[in-house]
């Protein structure tokens, strides 16, 4: 027998095993990395999948109703939070007020949120506020609030306040700002108003400081905006003198032999002296030379917020230490870290109000911004103007829109787990004013969004 007919028979069982096993270890080769893919698949897939059940998390909330079963699911979200700030990318749009006064009705009913802390003169709120029962609702408006909100819908948030006053359903309302906000005129202001029928000269003397004041800050404002390099003499010499007009009227309030010392409560009392003094003080370490000719416009932003951050702190920890506040602001005021966001026209952003809150309140605050999708809104002169709808794929704008909701909230006080990346805890785009795109992560700005997909223009008293 040949060595091939004694060999063949087991060398071809030897190469069909071995194309057998070569065969198997390809197989599974294939096999596993058809493994790995699939578990890389699975995991994307569920990524994804959980990515689109967020979109369960988008609320659909009511503009106007007195029934709040659509704002039940606050209760859980704001759990044990003192403070709520609600903001808005422009100060002109009608949907703004209409969300914001039924978040404050809700709060203050559901929620015991019982003062209202507006972006406005600390003395003008504040003193509307002990008088809103002897004023129409739209006097008391024109008296407290800067007249951006001026409005219809805010004529009925005032109506609301009144109601409420008017029960036994406590509610107050405040301001926290420093600039004069409110009616002043030859004819009359709150501060004189409110103590003419205790002193009539006292209440003179108010009326003629009011005035002063707020003609010497316009002034300063104009010499700004032409670029003086220095300010008149006669300016600063007014200022001087109604400096020593406040120090006067501080120092009858703090007469305890005064009939003006003695009319007034313990509360009312406190109230006034830090209105007069803080005067004193913005008329010594604010509105002077420097701020009117030497400061940029971020510098005399950030000189606004530190005062505006004191003021909150006072009104939170001396007047209301047992209270909870709802704050109504622009967002570029309430947003946490408002100096680290990127501006699209280069403008540098301001070190805002709550970036200067100590820890304590910041920890105890929830944080609401406002945004627009389509539609119109006004400037602060009332200009109006169509909102921008070139919004990017990442911006708060086009992924909110995505609910379908007319108005909708998302929480955003949620971070990231190994299986999901959510999209607020990375940089977005978000437009201020409408147009001006602002890019930043939400989650670091803000603990809630609520976006109007159509935005109207508010008509004004």
């Amino acid at each position: 027998m040949s060595l091939f007919k004694r060999f063949r028979i087991p060398t071809i069982l030897s190469l069909t095993l071995a194309v057998l096993i070569l065969f198997a270890c390809i197989n599974q080769e294939t096999t596993d990395s058809v493994e790995e893919n699939n578990i890389e698949l699975n995991t994307n897939d569920k990524k994804a999948h959980m990515q689109n059940e967020k979109n369960n998390d988008y609320k659909s909330i009511q503009l106007n109703s007195t029934d709040y079963n659509d704002l039940a699911f606050l209760k859980d979200i704001l759990g044990n939070k003192r403070v709520v700030m609600l903001g808005e990318s422009s100060h002109g749009v009608a949907e703004y007020s209409l969300i914001k006064s039924r978040l404050i009705k809700f709060l203050h009913e559901e929620l015991n949120y019982n003062v209202v802390a507006f972006e406005s003169g600390l003395a003008d709120v504040n003193v509307t506020n002990e008088l809103l029962l002897d004023n129409s609702p739209y006097r008391a408006l024109e008296y407290a609030l800067h007249g951006v909100w001026n409005t219809n819908n805010n004529v009925n948030l005032f109506k609301y306040l009144q109601e409420q006053k008017s029960s036994d359903k406590f509610i107050d309302m405040v301001g926290f700002d420093i600039q004069l906000q409110g009616y002043i005129s030859q004819n009359s202001n709150i501060l004189y108003e409110y103590f003419e029928g205790i002193n009539k000269d006292f209440a003179e003397n108010i009326k003629e400081a009011e005035i002063g004041y707020d003609e010497l800050i316009k002034n300063g404002n104009n010499f700004w905006r032409k670029g003086f390099t220095e300010l008149p003499t006669e300016w600063d010499e007014e200022r001087k003198r109604l400096i020593l007009q406040y120090e006067n009227l501080l120092a009858i309030l703090r007469n305890s032999d005064s009939q003006i010392s003695r009319t007034l409560n313990d509360q009312h009392e406190k109230l006034f002296i830090k209105i007069f003094e803080q005067r004193i003080d913005c008329l010594t370490e604010i509105y002077n030379e420097e701020y009117f000719i030497q400061l940029n416009l971020t510098e005399r932003k950030e000189r606004r917020d530190a005062i505006m951050s004191e003021n909150l702190i006072w009104l939170l920890e001396e007047m209301y230490p047992n209270e909870k506040f709802v704050i109504w602001a622009h967002n570029a005021h309430i947003m946490k870290n408002r100096s680290k966001v990127k501006i699209a026209d280069g403008s540098v952003p301001f070190v805002n109000f709550v970036e200067l809150l100590p820890d304590s309140i910041k920890n105890e605050s929830f944080i609401i911004g406002l945004y627009m999708y389509s539609g119109q809104h006004t400037f602060n002169n009332r200009e109006v103007f169509d909102v921008f709808e070139n919004h990017k794929e990442n911006s708060i704008e086009n992924r909110l829109s995505q609910s379908k909701f007319s108005t909708t909230f998302l929480n955003i006080a949620i971070k990231d787990t190994p299986t999901i990346d959510y999209w607020w805890n990375s940089d977005t785009v978000g437009k201020a004013w409408g147009y001006l795109e602002e890019t930043f992560i939400p989650s670091e700005q803000y603990d809630g969004l609520i976006l109007i997909d159509q935005a109207n223009r508010p008509i004004y008293q």
